[in-house]
């Protein structure tokens, strides 16, 4: 498999600003852009299976969400392509990290930590992007 940029979808600022610089370096580099989005379906308790979101839900709201995202960006990925897959946040952007891939997420303390529990079996780089830093509106006097 060729590598590619993995960004990891988790509707935060965070990523959302991961996702468009990994818009640019895809175009810049020509290298596929791929975006990945976990979850799980799981039942407990408080979460009878009827209130579960489905796939098509989770693919849904990954999709509106990334559209927005690549809205704002003035870069267009080489090529990109997303991915939406049930399990462990961090196996599935380990499942869908081939070999020299870089990885890019954006810096939250979830991503922080999934950075470091997936380094040992990355065999490229980890970026981690901060949020955009929001402009505020001077106080009134």
């Amino acid at each position: 498999m060729e590598p590619r940029v993995v960004v990891g979808l988790d509707g935060s600022s965070a990523a959302r600003a991961a996702v468009l610089w990994a818009a640019w370096l895809s175009e810049e580099t020509a290298t596929p852009l791929w975006v990945v989005h976990a979850f799980t379906a799981e039942a407990s308790p408080s979460r009878p299976p009827q209130e579960l979101a489905t796939e098509a839900w989770h693919r849904t709201e990954a999709t509106q969400w990334l559209r927005e995202a690549l809205a704002e960006s003035p870069s267009t990925p080489f090529s990109a392509r997303l991915v939406v897959a049930e399990g462990a946040w961090e196996q599935v952007l380990l499942r869908h990290s081939p070999a020299g891939s870089m990885l890019v997420l954006g810096m939250t303390p979830r991503a922080a930590a999934a950075a470091a529990a997936l380094r040992p079996d990355l065999s490229g780089p980890v970026v981690m992007v901060p949020a955009r830093a929001v402009r505020m509106a001077p106080h009134a006097a």
